[in-house]
C-alpha cells in the first residue's frame, strides 16, 4: 500500500505526509451524511447507494454463518439445505456477476 504513495508522490516529504495523515479525519454522523449526500446527488444514485449499503450490511451479517456452513461447523438439519445454500450462491454469481470484457489497467512508472 505504501509503495504507491512513494512512487506517486512528488517528493519523499510528500509521501511521508500522506502516510502520516492516513486514518486521520472527521468521523461523525454529520460527515457521514455529507459524504453520502455528496456521493448521491440525484435520487437515482441515492437509492442505488442505499441499496448497496443494505446489501453490504447483509453480507457482513450473513458471511460468518455461510462460512461455518461451508466448513461444516454448522450442521443443517436437512442435507438438501446445504445444497440450497450452494445453489443460491451460484445463482447470485450468475445473476449479479459481470462476465463482459474488462480492459486491464496497469501502472506504468
Amino acid at each position: 500500500m505504501f509503495r504507491l504513495d512513494f512512487f506517486r508522490a512528488n517528493s519523499i516529504q510528500d509521501a511521508l505526509t500522506i502516510i502520516q495523515k492516513i486514518g486521520h479525519g472527521e468521523y461523525s454522523v454529520q460527515s457521514f451524511i455529507a459524504s453520502v449526500s455528496a456521493l448521491a446527488d440525484n435520487p437515482k444514485n441515492f437509492s442505488r447507494t442505499i441499496f448497496i449499503m443494505i446489501l453490504m450490511g447483509l453480507l457482513y451479517i450473513i458471511d460468518p454463518f455461510v462460512d461455518k456452513i461451508i466448513k461444516g461447523r454448522i450442521l443443517l438439519p436437512k442435507p438438501y439445505m446445504k445444497y440450497a445454500v450452494y445453489s443460491f450462491m451460484v445463482a447470485s454469481i450468475i445473476l449479479f456477476g459481470f462476465f463482459g470484457e474488462v480492459s486491464f489497467i496497469y501502472f506504468q512508472f
